[in-house]
């Protein structure tokens, strides 16, 4: 007699037992509560809309703090470019002097008058231009004519003068034009004549004998004014002429 074969055994899951006592209305087969969110600093981790809020908020203010500092190195830098590189107007170029008082004691030893020439003129004065006339082949009777330029250079603006003196018959409208006088100006005791024209440029004249001296602002832009003129007229002194070799 063949014995009865016996069934297999299979293993039987069981639910886990609960870490505590099952409350009222509870089973092995409910899930447990949710947990909550752990936290750091304030900010839940897996990405809330308090996380997204609060670090746009601190990327916006870092984004502006940066583009602030950007700009102030900028700034600073083109400050420091119109300072010390950029050249301003005022910084003019230094006046070239020229030597007036040699040449002029040579063309008084050959001019068929006796020159007068500016002498100790303040030091702002500074002659820039000479120009000597003489007459053709030396001798008496000829035009002879002296000019300089002057740069009147003050600290805050620059002016410009001028002295012709010569023995020419029209020598006032040739430098002058038609230019009549309007007026006198004293000039330590003597009266020089007042010239001015329609666009305002002053030149005192005045004639003594054969030789006219003329003292004006030079026509041009930035001419000096009436008291500047009167300062070069009164500086005329005889030119002692130069010695014979």
């Amino acid at each position: 007699m063949t014995a009865a074969r016996q069934a297999p055994i299979w293993p039987v899951s069981r639910p886990a037992l609960p870490d505590k006592a099952l409350q009222p209305g509870e089973s092995l087969n409910t899930p447990p509560p949710p947990r909550a969110a752990q936290t750091w600093s304030g900010c839940p981790f897996g990405g809330s809309d308090l996380e997204d809020g609060d670090v746009a908020r601190r990327r916006g203010q870092e984004t502006i703090r940066d583009m602030a500092l950007s700009l102030a190195v900028v700034m600073a830098g083109v400050l420091l470019f119109v300072v010390f590189v950029m050249p301003r107007g005022g910084d003019e170029p230094a006046v070239k002097v020229v030597a007036t008082s040699e040449p002029m004691a040579a063309f008084a030893r050959q001019a068929p008058y006796s020159p007068l020439g500016p002498a100790g003129l303040p030091s702002s004065w500074k002659p820039t231009s000479i120009r000597l006339t003489l007459p053709t082949g030396g001798g008496d009777g000829g035009p002879a004519e002296a000019t300089i330029g002057y740069v009147v250079d003050r600290p805050d603006h620059r002016t410009f003068a001028r002295f012709v003196e010569s023995n020419a018959p029209t020598a006032v409208q040739r430098i002058l034009g038609n230019r009549p006088a309007n007026g006198t100006v004293d000039v330590e005791g003597v009266a020089w004549q007042q010239r001015r024209d329609g666009d305002g440029h002053l030149a005192l004249t005045r004639t003594d004998g054969d030789v006219t001296v003329i003292v004006d602002d030079g026509g041009g832009k930035g001419g000096a004014n009436q008291a500047d003129l009167v300062t070069l007229a009164a500086s005329l002194r005889p030119v002692v002429p130069a010695a014979t070799n």
